[in-house]
């Protein structure tokens, strides 16, 4: 997942994010999407002890199933 590089394109992705109705895919999306989070970070703040694998995995499943990435 590549990370926002213009003001414009964070707009719209923010604006695509917020549409998502469930709150990790978008939490962990704008995280590191937007702010630029490390995996390991965004795992530690979840706090559900979660690797950064699995957090990893999980925002990539739900942002394919709500066409934020084309992998």
């Amino acid at each position: 997942m590549a990370f926002c590089t213009t003001k414009d394109n964070e707009a719209r992705l923010l604006r695509r994010i917020y549409e998502i109705p469930d709150s990790f895919t978008r939490l962990t999306l704008s995280m590191r999407l937007v702010d630029g989070m490390q995996w390991a970070q965004i795992a530690a703040y979840i706090g559900q002890d979660d690797t950064p694998d699995s957090v990893r995995h999980k925002a990539t499943r739900r942002a394919k199933k709500y066409g934020l990435v084309t992998e």
